[in-house]
Order: C-alpha cells, then structure tokens, then sequence
C-alpha cells in the first residue's frame, strides 16, 4: 500500500492493489468498476490494518463512502511522509522497484510448484497479498483500470494532497443546504492558509531545504 503510493501511483490503481490483495483472501469481489462497488464474501479479517480500514470505508452495499475513503489515503499519506521525510527517495524507489521484479519472478516460478510449498511461501513473507496485487496491476496496466474512486481521487497522492477532498472527509455535511456555503468558506480559508502552505513549504522541501535547517539550527 505505502510503497504503491511511494511509487505514485494513480489512487485508483492502489485502490486495484488494495482490492486484488482483499479478493485473493476471498474477502471481496468487485461488483462493479465504476463507480467501484464490493461484493463482500466473507467476514474475515483480512491480512493488514490497511486493509481492514480501507473495507472501513464502504457501506454494507459495496459503495464507496466518500469522507471515509478520503481520510483513509490522507491518514496513510500522512504516516508515509513521516517515515521518509529524510530519505533519499530516488533510491528508496530503486530498492522497491527491484522488489517488485523480484516479486514477480517469483510469481512466475510458483506456477510449477506444489500447492503445499506455494502456500508455505506465502505464509512465510509478509505483505505476500500486497506484492502479488502489485505485481498484476504492474504487469497488466489495463487490468482493473475502470475503477473510478469519487471526485479528488483520480490522481497521485501530491495531487491528492493538495486538493480540497484531503482535508473535508467526514467533516463534510451532507445535505445541509445553505450551511455548506460557510462550511466551505471556513475550510477555504483554513486549507488556502495551512494546509497548502504546509505541504508546499514542507513535503515539497523536506528532503532538502527543511532537513537543512533542522540539524543547522539544532532542531535534530
């Protein structure tokens, strides 16, 4: 999931990682593409916490509740900029990206082996549903590449970030009328000010211009 977004893949194409991963568990299938709606088939929990709160934000009929969804990538986006704030990014991609190649020579070799040591190696690497979803969406570009997310998640997580949709989520009212006028007045002002401010003066400058000023001025 981190590393599809790391990669920056189209939120849509890591919701297909997402949803490949749920339906090898026999969670879920997809009904429909767009707009995506579930079909659930079981009530397991599946694999990662990821997972479990990206399930969190469908209804009980498979659609897409759009304030849980947004909060969902802005929560995980979140928690992957503060792990590679100061990372060397160019070369973080490069290890994934020969994971991912690894992954899928893998994948191919698992098709003469026997189910017992198939599900051995599965059981025995982490994040095996995750790597197998990657290594499909990788592969096969026009596979699954229907599914539509609601308006502000069709694009990247910088885009994502930097949108409107990022910062409403579940704080959005439904069906208020004329409140939505200042409500979204008030969150205008409020993401114009900070939010933007914020990711453009940090994410954008974290790896160079805001980690030199840390450890020069003794923060770090």
């Amino acid at each position: 999931m981190e590393v599809a977004l790391l990669m920056e893949l189209a939120l849509p194409r890591v919701a297909a990682i997402m949803l490949e991963g749920l339906r090898a568990q026999g969670i879920v299938d997809i009904a429909k593409e767009d707009p995506l709606t579930l079909r659930f088939l079981s009530a397991a929990q599946a694999e990662s916490q990821h997972e479990e709160r990206f399930l969190a934000a469908f209804d009980a009929s498979g659609l897409v509740l759009p304030g849980l969804m947004a909060d969902f990538f802005e929560d995980t986006i979140k928690a992957l900029q503060e792990k590679i704030w100061d990372c060397d990014l160019e070369a973080t991609k490069a290890h994934y990206r020969k994971m991912l190649l690894e992954t899928t020579e893998v994948e191919k070799e698992m098709n003469t082996w026997t189910e017992e040591r198939r599900l051995a190696y599965r059981s025995s690497h982490a994040n095996w549903y995750y790597w197998h979803g990657y290594g499909i969406i990788h592969a096969r570009p026009a596979y699954m590449s229907a599914v539509r997310l609601p308006d502000g998640m069709t694009a990247g997580y910088a885009d994502f970030m930097r949108s409107a949709v990022c910062y409403s989520g579940c704080f959005t009212p439904v069906n208020v009328g004329t409140v939505d006028a200042c409500h979204s007045a008030c969150h205008n002002a409020c993401h114009d000010a900070c939010h933007s401010a914020c990711h453009s003066a940090c994410h954008s400058a974290c790896h160079s211009a805001c980690h030199s000023a840390c450890v020069s001025g003794g923060a770090l």
